[in-house]
């Protein structure tokens, strides 16, 4: 039991993609959370199990954040902590430069969270 973040690349016809798993993020998730919120998708208290299809904008802020280290400190039932070592800030980097590729491509991304 905990949070479980998915990011992925839907295709049409194909079965999704997988470009990235964290588990317990909550900071990276609430930065996506207030995303998904601000574009009138609901409370964040709902954004458990549906997605958030990721732009160019929405990965270009993640990564300044994630750079600046100025995610929004998240916290919730089960969420642990987010790991700020160099590996995983390296891991955060790797994996949303691959899905900004995707989408500058013309492709969906999309972010998933179920807790």
């Amino acid at each position: 039991m905990g949070l479980d973040m998915y990011m992925y690349l839907e295709e049409e016809g194909k079965e999704p993609t997988s470009i990235a798993y964290w588990r317990k993020h909550p900071n990276l998730h609430g930065f996506f959370t207030k995303k998904w919120e601000d574009l009138g998708y609901g409370k964040k208290e709902n954004f458990n199990g549906d997605t958030l299809e990721l732009t160019d904008e929405i990965i270009d802020e993640a990564l300044f954040k994630i750079v600046m280290n100025a995610l929004p400190n998240t916290d919730g039932f089960f969420f642990g902590e987010s790991e700020f070592t160099k590996e995983a800030i390296e891991q955060d980097i790797e994996s949303l430069k691959v899905a900004q590729r995707l989408v500058r491509d013309g492709k969906r991304v999309v972010y998933y969270a179920d807790w």
